[in-house]
């Protein structure tokens, strides 16, 4: 029979109320059936009983996710401003007591895995303002990582075989961001223009030769002016943890299907807040408008060449989301060493570290060498081979006719003489 452990101290008194540090209770929901715990069905996009077919409806508010000025959130605070928050979980379960990593969200219980999600204590000014529902399940992720697992001919064979740990629901917590930009700058237009010009080279006998060609120069000039552009879903992630750092190959996010948050979403699920707070979220955010600035900027010079010498880019009306985005994750160790799997809990694409066959790279690198050292024999026997011989003329004999004209006493051939006109010294005189 499950006890709770005995707590000797109120919890207000272990774990005070506090920006720093908050205790919580994080509760699961139970089946009105049987009494086991429901949780996230991605199949069916509702609430689910991990034993009976019951479901239920998810708890979620209507309407669209709501969004925040960020000017009214971000006051006072900086990209390094501490805001970790710690958690305490007393288990429905097995009755038993933890502390939890700092800014857990959800989780299981590590003693009867009976999963919890929320912090209804929270004392964070930013909780979730919306969530992205998983809809990958389980055996469409194991799918997705075994063809991955064997998609690349550099990975080995046995990798296919590899034993892959348990595939794990997880969400990240994500800033997305809407913002206009006003950019003033100042810089310089090149405009090229041609001129022509005489030049004279040396032939190979000794004699020169003029031409005339037409040369590009460029004509500079100082211009200034400003650029708008509005910038909409920039999505900066709030943990550096594998779901961020595998973003840009397991794709984006349909940002558009989030939902205003309920923590139905969340249950059977992992998950922890932000801990790189929303104004290091807008210098992400922010540094994804540079590009498109420039390009702004330069089609608004105009001209062959620009220049940017000064460029001041002002941010207006910028709201924020903060959403969960889901995936799964798994582990896997493949010759002595760990690998992490990521994938997308909306689209399923995965991406994630794997190993490399040394026997196929180096088989690849002698093929190559093979192919390059072949063409080079090629090439050597055909520049030392001789040229072939010219093949024999045949000349067929003349035949002239009989000159009706009488033969003259004697014949000068007719000679072409070309003659050279040298420069000799003057004669001397007689003395």
């Amino acid at each position: 029979m499950n006890q709770r452990v005995k707590r000797t101290l109120p919890r207000s008194a272990r774990y005070p109320l506090g920006r720093r540090g908050t205790s919580a209770r994080l509760c699961a929901v139970e089946c009105p059936s049987c009494g086991a715990t429901v949780e996230w069905d991605p199949a069916g996009q509702q609430l689910a009983c991990s034993k009976c077919a019951t479901v239920l409806p998810v708890a979620a508010p209507a309407g669209p996710v709501p969004v925040r000025a960020y000017v009214s959130i971000s006051a006072g605070l900086t990209a390094s401003t501490d805001d970790h928050e710690a958690a305490h979980h007393d288990c429905d379960g097995c009755g038993a007591s933890e502390d939890l990593a700092s800014d857990t969200w959800a989780g299981r219980c590590r003693y009867c895995r009976q999963p919890f999600v929320g912090n209804p204590a929270s004392t964070r000014d930013l909780r979730p303002d919306g969530v992205l529902p998983l809809a990958i399940t389980q055996d469409q992720a194991r799918v997705a990582v075994s063809a991955w697992l064997g998609s690349r001919w550099f990975a080995p064979r046995a990798l296919r075989s590899a034993a892959l740990g348990q595939l794990e629901p997880t969400y990240s917590p994500t800033w997305v961001f809407d913002l206009s930009c006003d950019a003033r700058y100042e810089g310089r237009r090149g405009d090229d223009y041609q001129v022509p010009e005489s030049r004279t080279t040396t032939n190979a006998d000794g004699s020169s030769t003029t031409e005339t060609v037409m040369v590009t120069h460029t004509r500079w000039r100082n211009v200034s002016g400003a650029v708008h552009e509005d910038f909409a879903d920039l999505v900066a992630p709030g943990r550096r943890d594998p779901v961020a750092r595998e973003a840009g190959d397991t794709g984006g996010w349909d940002l558009q299907a989030a939902v205003p948050y309920a923590d139905d979403y969340l249950r059977g699920a992992s998950a922890q807040t932000y801990e790189r707070n929303v104004v290091a979220g807008f210098d992400d955010a922010a540094a994804q408008t540079t590009d498109r600035i420039e390009e702004l900027v330069r089609d608004d010079i105009g001209g062959d060449h620009q220049d940017i010498r000064e460029l001041e880019p002002r941010f207006g009306g910028v709201e924020v989301r903060h959403l969960f985005v889901p995936a799964w994750l798994a582990a896997y160790t493949f010759a002595g060493r760990p690998y992490d799997i990521v994938v997308n809990g909306r689209t399923g694409k995965v991406a994630g570290t794997r190993p490399v066959s040394r026997a196929k790279v180096a088989a690849v690198v002698v093929a190559v060498l093979v192919v390059v050292a072949l063409v080079a024999f090629v090439l050597s026997r055909r520049s030392s081979a001789p040229p072939p011989a010219p093949a024999p003329t045949t000349v067929a004999p003349s035949t002239v006719a009989p000159s009706t004209v009488a033969p003259t006493s004697s014949t000068t051939p007719s000679t072409t003489v070309t003659t050279s006109t040298v420069a000799s010294a003057p004669p001397t005189s007689a003395g």
